[in-house]
């Protein structure tokens, strides 16, 4: 049904889309550093969201976020895995988008 329909609209459209977005559409000469950690209020929302929402309701969205099998120490651990893996990738994109706007000729 459409529960099935979204998450497949989100793990497997969206992530190429934003791939698409930020090659086309994102100024990559001006990305500061701090994009990477300005990127992460989202996922840390999500995170705070998602742990309140399972300790009211007991249901989990994934299962390395699934409190009730791993406990808070192992969840929280997967969080600060997810959180350096999204901040991995993206200073990734900070520097890649730098290096191409150096070889790339200056916009008017």
């Amino acid at each position: 049904g459409w529960e099935l329909f979204l998450n497949q609209i989100l793990h497997y459209v969206l992530p190429p889309m934003f791939a698409l977005d930020w090659l086309i559409f994102v100024p990559k000469r001006s990305l500061p550093w701090r994009t990477g950690i300005d990127c992460l209020a989202f996922p840390a929302v999500y995170a705070a969201w998602t742990l309140t929402h399972g300790a009211v309701t007991g249901w989990y969205p994934y299962p390395f976020l699934d409190v009730t099998d791993l406990g808070y120490a192992q969840t929280l651990v997967n969080l600060a895995g997810l959180v350096l893996a999204f901040l991995a990738l993206e200073l990734a994109l900070v520097a890649i988008g730098r290096a191409l706007a150096r070889g790339a000729p200056p916009s008017s």
